[in-house]
């Protein structure tokens, strides 16, 4: 059960450096991030970063934190519900 517990806050970190990459790409001018869900374009934040002097590793992370969540949920699904 704690793993379910540790692989939804990762999870929750994972959105929540989301957010703050979408919420720049908003204030730089791509009103859909936001609305684009699922289909939103991460290589037009790579793209903006160096124009506007922003760091890369929040896209980084992001990716490493939803790897290591969906393992941890899937880990904690299966020893949960071990047939």
């Amino acid at each position: 059960m704690s793993i379910l517990v540790l692989a939804l806050i990762v999870i929750g970190m994972a959105a929540g450096i989301d957010f703050v990459i979408r919420l720049r790409m908003t204030k730089a001018g791509q009103r859909k991030a936001f609305i684009l869900g699922g289909a939103f374009d991460y290589s037009e934040y790579s793209k903006l970063r160096t124009e506007r002097g922003w760091s890369a590793w929040p896209v980084y992370v992001f990716f490493a934190l939803i790897l290591i969540g969906g393992a941890l949920l899937c880990i904690g699904l299966l020893r949960m519900y071990s047939l």
